[in-house]
């Protein structure tokens, strides 16, 4: 459990203010600052300035922010052990953005399952920059990321690099051609995530290096979900860019096909994450190894 003090640091770092911390904490705003005071004169340094009416961060307090983020995380991690010592148990609090949690946690915790050991894991689905704060924070033990995130406070592995091809119905006439052009699509309608899709900006990214964008296709449709899109691109209503893995059983059924843009290599890398100072870095490393077998081997079903 860490001294109350410091969670009442780690809030202010988050929040920047003394009244939102107060009301966060339920303590009253001097209270705040009696702690503050208190751990900077304890370790005899400033953890916060404030100037132009702002409040801004010392390197001391950035340094000693991780180190209670560690802290916290570690703590909670040997509580969460504790309570599964009597039943030979290994407790696992994950995270993972929509996409992985939708198309290929369900695969890695089906193969844990089946494994002689044991694990209590509980899942949280979030967006990547929300599961990095909560691995600061100490709620998660690691996470499985997608896309850009601050790598400053943690370790990242990557766990595997995933194509993303474009989703047509089977019965479209580009179904047949194996690879075509951006140019060759642009007389369809698109169907696609909005500004935080993941998958969506390494093909936006694309289509700005040939000059194009979405508002180059004849139509385009803002869809946040990838099983709608899936379904939508079934009943014919558009094309749609998407993890192949993502459409793996589709593929297996003929019921989309996979089409890749010529010359143009579409993919993105995947992420397991853990705070750099986490104590269980063997137990996360062998559970890191587990994974990659598993979507190794799911992937060489694709």
């Amino acid at each position: 459990m860490l001294d109350y003090r410091l969670l009442t640091f780690m809030n202010l770092y988050q929040t920047m203010n003394y009244t939102k911390t107060a009301k966060n904490l339920k303590i009253t705003q001097p209270a705040v600052t009696q702690h503050i005071k208190y751990l900077e004169a304890a370790y005899q340094v400033k953890l916060f300035h404030y100037a132009k009416k702002k409040l801004t961060t010392t390197k001391e307090g950035e340094y000693l922010y991780r180190c209670a983020s560690a802290l916290q995380a570690n703590s909670s991690k040997v509580f969460s052990d504790i309570l599964c010592l009597n039943e030979d148990k290994t407790s696992l609090k994950l995270g993972a953005s929509a996409t992985i949690a939708q198309y290929w946690m369900p695969a890695v915790l089906k193969r844990l399952e089946d494994t002689d050991r044991m694990f209590e894991v509980e899942l949280t689905v979030d967006a990547t920059d929300q599961l990095v704060n909560q691995l600061r924070r100490g709620e998660i033990d690691m996470a499985f990321v997608e896309g850009n995130f601050d790598s400053s406070t943690v370790h990242a592995q990557a766990l595997r690099k995933e194509e993303i091809v474009l989703a047509v119905p089977v019965d479209h006439e580009l179904s047949s051609k194996g690879t075509v052009s951006f140019n060759d699509i642009l007389d369809e309608r698109l169907l696609h995530g909005d500004e935080h899709d993941v998958c969506g900006a390494v093909v936006n990214q694309a289509l700005q290096t040939n000059n194009l964008s979405v508002g180059s296709f004849r139509s385009h449709m803002v869809i946040n979900d990838n099983e709608v899109i899936k379904q939508m691109i079934k009943e014919g209503i558009g094309i749609g860019f998407v993890y192949q893995s993502a459409i793996r059983e589709e593929l297996a059924e003929h019921a989309l096909a996979a089409v890749k843009i010529k010359g143009c290599k579409l993919m993105r890398e995947f992420f397991m994450i853990y705070l750099n100072e986490t104590i269980f870095k063997d137990q996360f490393q062998e559970f890191y190894h587990s994974c990659q077998m598993i979507l190794k081997d799911l992937n060489s079903n694709i």
